[in-house]
């Protein structure tokens, strides 16, 4: 009997080690949809900016084989990963891919991203971990991948372009206050987001706007049109400060 007492009082103070151990574990969040949060939380930072910032310099970092950047090769990679409570990344891994070079390739570039996290926060301002979907598009041409060549001229950016002193994000909100949905399509209700590529040229001035992957013709053409309306940005630069041509994507939102 005293050492089933015995047994049972380990148990019990293993029981309550555990317990412990997961109570001082920081909550998970889920980005769900367009990579929302729940109210009252905020997004994990990379560089002072956001999941498009971070997901900017993972094509940039992007390196395949040579057979492979002159084939003809289209898809995505979608990665899953966490940004915790220290503002690491954790679990990062493939969910698809539309080929095993893409999903080592992706995975590569993303270790070797320089920049900083900083954790998201919960409505009281308490650090937690963030699981994100980050898309990586590639559309080749049979020329070069547009997706993944951030500088088509192949000069490493040191400084990325800026639209009216902010990042992508902001144009992105831009973009989308100024597209109109089609009263064809209003029957429809089509939603989701059409992914559109485009260059930086060394005068802030945007060209070369190309859909990476569409919802329908109609909103295909209005986020192109809204996308080639901007005003002119900060044009990139390279390691030097000379202005250099970088080539950008980014979703635009229908129907959210």
């Amino acid at each position: 009997m005293k050492k089933l007492f015995f047994t049972f009082i380990g148990i019990s103070v293993f029981m309550a080690f555990q317990t412990e151990i997961f109570a001082q574990q920081p909550q998970t969040i889920y980005a769900r949809g367009d990579n929302q949060l729940p109210e009252g939380y905020t997004h994990a930072s990379f560089n002072g900016g956001g999941l498009l910032d971070f997901k900017i310099r993972v094509s940039q970092e992007i390196s395949l084989p040579e057979e492979f950047e002159t084939g003809e090769l289209s898809g995505r990679v979608i990665v899953s990963l966490i940004v915790n409570e220290k503002g690491r990344l954790e679990e990062v891994e493939v969910l698809s891919s539309p080929h095993p070079v893409c999903s080592t390739a992706v995975l590569e570039a993303i270790g070797t991203v320089p920049g900083k996290w900083k954790p998201g926060r919960d409505p009281k301002g308490k650090r937690v971990r963030i699981r994100y979907l980050l898309p990586v598009e590639f559309a080749f041409d049979g020329r070069e991948n547009t997706a993944t060549k951030v500088n088509p001229d192949h000069i490493p950016v040191g400084t990325m372009p800026s639209f009216q002193k902010g990042d992508l994000t902001k144009f992105r909100e831009w973009v989308i206050s100024r597209t109109e949905y089609p009263s064809e399509l209003k029957k429809e209700s089509i939603k989701g987001n059409v992914v559109v590529t485009f260059v930086i040229e060394r005068d802030g001035s945007i060209t070369d706007v190309q859909v990476l992957s569409g919802l329908h013709p109609l909103l295909d053409r209005e986020a192109v049109r809204a996308v080639e309306e901007s005003p002119d940005w900060e044009p990139g630069l390279d390691e030097n400060g000379n202005p250099v041509r970088v080539r950008m994507n980014m979703p635009v939102s229908f129907g959210k």
